[in-house]
């Protein structure tokens, strides 16, 4: 990420599109799975480096720096991976 942070608004979160750790792919499914790599101060259940799985819908497609990062907000996030066992 460019030296200089977007400063986001609470609820929302910054996403690298990316696969799922655990191997979960949706069938015939909208969601999608991206790596966190910035939140809001304030968020308490999602940090960097977080894989999570999104509904895609409203968020927003962004080129940032030299990566394409989609712009989300907490309550599109259905789960966090935990690591694998």
């Amino acid at each position: 990420m460019p030296e200089t942070q977007i400063i986001l608004q609470e609820g929302q979160i910054l996403l690298i599109q990316t696969t799922s750790q655990l191997s979960i792919v949706f069938d015939n499914s909208p969601f999608q799975n991206g790596e966190v790599v910035q939140v809001n101060d304030l968020e308490e259940t999602y940090a960097v480096n977080d894989i999570v799985t999104y509904d895609p819908s409203g968020s927003f497609n962004l080129k940032y720096g030299s990566n394409d990062y989609v712009l989300t907000t907490s309550n599109k996030i259905l789960y966090k991976e935990g690591a694998p066992l």
